[in-house]
């Protein structure tokens, strides 16, 4: 099957605060300006600090005529942050000389945080319809046109394994770890059961993300293919960036994560009156027939900052090593009484009916080979014990003699 899904997004005032609109200013680190100096720092890792300090003294200089837009901070619409924007330090990396001579210009005149925007729908993509295996049904063939992925340092972790996480196979159990591949982290998460919950009389069984999925590389090796070289409590999404940005996700205010990534950040810290399952990403899932009738995905947004004496902008960091929430997104999709009477009515009945017969069948079955057994084992004892008689008539009572 292969499909593009439409995706619209708009604003809503009853979710949220009072007197707050899509066009209010919110002002935070400035994107571009510090995966500009990542990209730097990076492009000469091994040189020396003269040599470093050269390259970083030129850009200082092209930055110059637009230095009110080259600060720590900006500011910028809600609606901007969140989707996209563009502005002077920006145009200025798009069309730079230098920068298109070597290769690191940014494919696009604006900055994008997520990989999908109001603007464009999901990726093209390709999945299984589970006609020749049902165990299959809805996992990825191909995405965005290719098969793997090709943008995490080892080859399993650019595989696109599992479902978008809508549905999946029919019968789900307990024991089940799922998997679902998120477009826009670019990777794959294992998802295990938690516990049933119930939803509008319907009954379902909780998948979330487990916490080792947040664990460091140093904590957890296997997490060194998506590059997880971070405090525990974080996941890199940097190499889902053009190019590269020192972006990482994390549960909102860095929930189960390494103390540490709290220090120096006022306002973040987990509400202790919040149930925690408002800060999981789970997928509840109608067992019988594998559709998700409940989903939250929800994940917090930061970029590193690394202290620096090569940009004033960064030398004066408290901490060697700060990663500054940028905003976190929650996307919800909830049962509602018509996809529930729907289900009901024009799936699950049918699935039952389809489960009974099936079992009638069974038991047909096997009431035919038991009453088949019955009878040869009747008919075997019957000519035993015809065979007997027929011996007994054949052999003399007394033995005949032989006269001379």
């Amino acid at each position: 099957l292969t499909y593009t899904q439409q995706r619209i997004f708009h604003f809503d005032a009853a979710d949220s605060a009072a007197a707050l609109s899509e066009n209010d200013v919110i002002c935070t680190i400035n994107l571009p300006l510090v995966g500009t100096i990542a990209q730097i720092e990076n492009f000469f890792p091994n040189a020396s600090s003269v040599l470093k300090q050269f390259v970083a003294d030129f850009f200082l200089e092209q930055f110059a005529p637009i230095s009110i837009y080259t600060q720590l901070y900006t500011c910028h619409h809600a609606t901007e942050l969140v989707w996209n924007y563009t502005d002077p330090l920006v145009q200025l990396l798009y069309s730079n000389i230098v920068l298109k001579f070597l290769h690191k210009t940014l494919p696009q005149p604006y900055i994008q945080i997520q990989l999908n925007n109001s603007v464009n729908d999901t990726q093209h993509s390709i999945i299984y319809t589970g006609s020749d295996d049902i165990e299959r049904i809805g996992q990825y063939i191909q995405w965005d046109g290719v098969t793997r992925l090709g943008i995490w340092p080892l080859e399993d972790a650019n595989y696109i394994n599992g479902t978008e996480g809508l549905f999946f196979h029919p019968y789900v159990t307990e024991d089940e770890v799922l998997q679902v591949f998120l477009q826009d982290t670019v990777r794959s998460f294992d998802i295990t059961y938690v516990g049933r919950v119930d939803h509008l009389g319907l009954n379902a069984l909780r998948f979330e993300l487990p916490n080792t999925t947040f664990e460091s590389a140093f904590t957890r090796s296997e997490n060194a293919k998506w590059s997880s070289w971070c405090p525990d409590g974080l996941i890199y999404l940097g190499a889902t960036q053009d190019p590269v940005v020192p972006i990482f996700g994390s549960k909102p205010h860095f929930m189960d994560g390494d103390p540490s990534l709290r220090w120096n950040i006022v306002g973040i810290d987990p509400d202790p009156g919040v149930n925690r399952s408002h800060y999981d990403t789970r997928v509840d899932v109608e067992p019988t027939t594998g559709v998700s009738i409940q989903v939250q995905n929800i994940l917090q947004l930061n970029i590193q900052l690394n202290r620096t004496s090569l940009f004033p902008q960064m030398k004066n960091l408290i901490q060697e090593t700060t990663y500054f929430p940028i905003m976190y997104i929650s996307e919800h999709a909830e049962l509602t009484e018509d996809f529930k009477s729907f289900l009901e009515d024009h799936v699950l009945r049918e699935i039952q009916t389809a489960y009974i017969i099936e079992w009638f069948a069974v038991a047909l079955f096997s009431l035919m080979a038991l009453v088949f057994f019955v009878i040869s084992l009747v008919s075997c004892v019957w000519f035993v014990q015809l065979r007997k008689l027929q011996d007994n008539e054949t052999t003399p009572v007394v033995p005949s003699t032989i006269q001379n």
